[in-house]
C-alpha cells in the first residue's frame, strides 16, 4: 500500500482538510458505477465520481485472516443495488473504497476492495453488505466427479466452445404482464430447447432461461423495464449431456462419462 506523503499528512491534520471517500463499483462484463460521499463530483483517474447519498459503516478487519466484512447504506433506487430488488445478479459485482483528500487530490488511499455478498431493502435505503477478497480464499475447491454429466461450465475453457458464437442478437414480439415470458420470431428461427439453461442479456443485466419452445422462452427472473419491441442478446444453453454437447458439435470436449449407470448396483436391493 502507498504511504502517505508529509503533504498529505498535513492536509489530514487541518482543521479545513476536504476528506471524502470514492465508490468504485464494477462488474467483469464492463460496467461501471463511480460514486462519492462528498457534496462535490471528484475526478480522479479521468473518471467521475458523483455525489450519491450513502454512509459506509466501520471495516472489520480481523489479524487470524478471517473475512474482512463492510457495511453500506446507500439510496435503494442507485444503481447498480437496483438489481438486486429482482434477483442477485449473475455476475460478481466488486467494489472498491477509496479515501482521498480534495486538498491533495493526487493521493488516493485504498481502504477496501471486495465484492457485494447480498443486498437487503429497507425504507428508501439499501443495505449492501460487502466482503473482502479473504472470502475467495475460504471457499472449498470442488473436485471432478466422475459422472455422466459434464464436469465443465459451458463456455470456459475446457469446455472450448465461445460464447459469442453462440450469442444471438433478438428483438422482441411480446413480453408478458409478469415480466417473465417473451416471444419473438428469433427465438423459433433455433430449435426447441437451444436456449434453455441459457441467459438473456439486456444492458448489464442477465437472466437465466428455464424454458424454450418455439418463438416463446421463459426467464427465471424478470428484468424490471423489459418492454416489447426491445433489443436483447440470447446466449445458448447447456444441460451437460452428452446429447446437448453433441448438439452443439462439441463431442470432443465433453468432460463427462456417459457409460456411468444410472442406478449404483451396489446399493440395488
Amino acid at each position: 500500500m502507498k504511504a502517505p506523503s508529509a503533504a498529505y499528512i498535513t492536509a489530514e491534520e487541518q482543521k479545513t482538510r476536504q476528506p471524502a471517500e470514492l465508490f468504485h463499483i464494477w462488474t467483469e462484463a464492463g460496467a461501471h458505477w463511480r460514486y462519492t460521499n462528498g457534496d462535490l463530483a471528484v475526478v480522479y483517474g479521468g473518471n467521475t465520481f458523483v455525489p450519491a447519498t450513502l454512509q459506509r459503516d466501520e471495516i472489520q478487519y480481523s489479524g487470524q485472516l478471517e473475512v474482512t466484512t463492510l457495511n453500506i447504506s446507500i439510496a435503494a433506487l442507485a444503481s447498480p443495488v437496483v438489481q438486486y430488488m429482482a434477483s442477485t445478479p449473475l455476475d460478481i459485482v466488486w467494489i472498491e473504497v477509496l479515501r482521498m483528500n480534495r486538498d491533495v487530490a493526487a493521493e488516493v488511499l485504498p481502504v477496501f476492495i471486495g465484492h457485494i455478498k447480498r443486498v437487503s431493502f429497507k425504507g428508501a435505503a439499501a443495505q449492501v453488505e460487502c466482503v473482502g477478497l479473504e472470502f475467495f480464499l475460504r471457499q472449498p475447491i470442488p473436485r471432478y466427479r466422475y459422472q455422466a454429466g459434464c464436469n465443465w461450465t459451458v463456455f470456459s475453457e475446457f469446455c472450448g466452445l465461445t460464447k459469442a458464437t453462440y450469442t444471438h442478437a433478438v428483438t422482441l414480439a411480446t413480453v408478458s404482464a409478469d415480466g417473465l415470458t417473451l416471444t419473438s420470431a428469433d427465438f423459433d428461427a433455433l430449435a426447441d430447447g437451444y436456449f434453455l439453461y441459457g441467459e438473456l442479456v439486456y444492458g448489464d443485466q442477465r437472466r437465466m432461461l428455464v424454458y424454450h419452445v418455439g418463438a416463446t422462452v421463459m426467464m427465471q427472473y424478470k428484468i424490471a423495464d423489459l418492454a416489447d419491441g426491445a433489443s436483447v442478446s440470447a446466449v445458448a444453453g447447456c444441460d451437460w449431456s452428452h446429447a446437448r454437447c453433441t448438439a452443439l458439435g462439441n463431442t470432443d470436449n465433453y468432460g463427462g462419462f456417459r457409460s456411468v449407470p444410472v442406478k449404483n448396483p451396489t446399493v440395488q436391493l
